[in-house]
C-alpha cells in the first residue's frame, strides 16, 4: 500500500462515515514503511483528521 492508496483508504472511510483508529493507521504504515507524520500531514492538509479515533 502506498501514501496515496491509504490516503483514499481514508477519504472513502469518510465518505461512508465510518471512523479508523490510530492503531490501524499505525499498523498500516509500520506494515507498509510509510511515515507517519507524512500520512497526517496530509490527512491534516485535506482536513480528514477528525476520521481517526482512539
Amino acid at each position: 500500500m502506498t501514501k496515496e492508496e491509504l490516503i483514499e483508504y481514508i477519504e472513502k472511510a469518510r465518505k461512508e462515515n465510518r471512523k479508523i483508529s490510530i492503531k490501524e493507521i499505525i499498523f498500516k504504515c509500520e506494515k507498509n514503511n510509510l511515515r507517519m507524520v507524512s500520512i497526517l500531514s496530509e490527512l491534516h492538509k485535506k482536513e480528514l483528521i477528525n476520521v481517526l479515533v482512539e
